[in-house]
């Protein structure tokens, strides 16, 4: 009977114990894996651009150094207890906020300009544009979107009336 305990205890820890632990990881790995991100981007971005080798080379140092150089300032940045409800904070704490971010934007693009002009000693700005230019993220449609919610023509849900 102590086996099968033994056994069954076993069975349930072993599990447990293999599963990995995304907060467990450390600084290094999440540096590598930034880095990596990084490495990727410039590829793809590379690819759009269809730089030859040298050119490619030239870009993918810039952007990576770019990218690094951006990542630190981001990282520099202090983040605000975002479960502090908007009412729970006092001016002072609100005004040292705002100013704080002001600042932050003011760095961002004064790094953003600095680094434009070493892009722009190698490649013209329509091929920047991409590199410099915000786009919006977009998520994947799931599903079915040409359905109407809640039946409709199709059928299904509720019916009409709810």
């Amino acid at each position: 009977m102590k086996k099968y305990l033994l056994i069954l205890a076993l069975a349930v820890a072993l599990p447990a114990g293999a599963q990995r632990n995304n907060r467990g990881d450390n600084e290094a790995d999440r540096s590598a894996r930034a880095t990596e991100r990084i490495e990727r981007q410039a590829k793809s971005l590379v690819k759009e651009l269809d730089l030859n080798d040298a050119d490619a080379e030239v870009f993918t140092k810039l952007y990576v150094e770019y990218q690094d150089t951006l990542r630190g300032l981001r990282a520099s940045q202090p983040r605000p207890d975002r479960r502090q409800r908007r009412d729970e904070i006092t001016d002072e704490e609100a005004d040292r906020r705002i100013t704080s971010a002001i600042a932050f934007s003011r760095q961002e693009a004064d790094l953003k300009e600095a680094y434009y002009a070493k892009f722009r000693e190698h490649f013209s700005p329509s091929q920047l544009l991409s590199v410099f230019e915000r786009r919006p993220m977009v998520m994947p449609r799931q599903g079915n979107n040409n359905r109407p919610p809640f039946g409709g023509p199709q059928g299904g849900g509720f019916g009409p009336g709810w």
